[in-house]
């Protein structure tokens, strides 16, 4: 379930296995299409061949977690970035996130245009003027997702 996050904090004590391999199933959950993506297609291969376990220092250092913390400042970690989307503008992360992902299987051009469609629309929010206007203020903008 991990693999369907956009950013996920592991504590030091965590660790990942898909031992599906060793229990004569398949992967599931589209673990097969997350898991190459983000960690590359050899070590994908590795870990849903061998079924092993990824411990989070090694899990940080493929990209499989951003963020490692000891397990006392998990919920804190956890908290801390939810905070700091929650203050992002609505509007344009859920943009970015679209981008994101229609860029992995997308080309550069239709990119580019999705880019240009989306910077165009988002310009015409509010949020847009609110955050040019509370940065010039010197103080946190107060996005409303409009």
């Amino acid at each position: 379930m991990a693999l369907t996050c956009d950013i996920r904090i592991a504590s030091t004590a965590g660790k990942f296995a898909a031992a599906f391999s060793r229990i004569s199933l398949v992967p599931e959950a589209c673990m097969t299409f997350y898991l190459p993506r983000i960690v590359g297609l050899a070590r994908a291969a590795e870990i849903l061949y061998t079924g092993r376990q990824v411990w989070a220092e090694e899990a940080l250092g493929m990209g499989l977690v951003n963020q490692v913390v000891a397990p006392e400042e998990l919920d804190h970690a956890v908290d801390a970035m939810a905070q700091t989307l929650a203050a992002a503008a609505p509007i344009a992360i859920q943009l970015t996130r679209r981008e994101l992902y229609r860029g992995l299987e997308g080309t550069f051009d239709s990119q580019l245009e999705m880019e240009l469609y989306h910077q165009k629309f988002v310009g015409r929010t509010l949020d847009a003027r609110e955050g040019p206007k509370a940065f010039m203020e010197k103080r946190e903008p107060d996005f409303q997702g409009r």
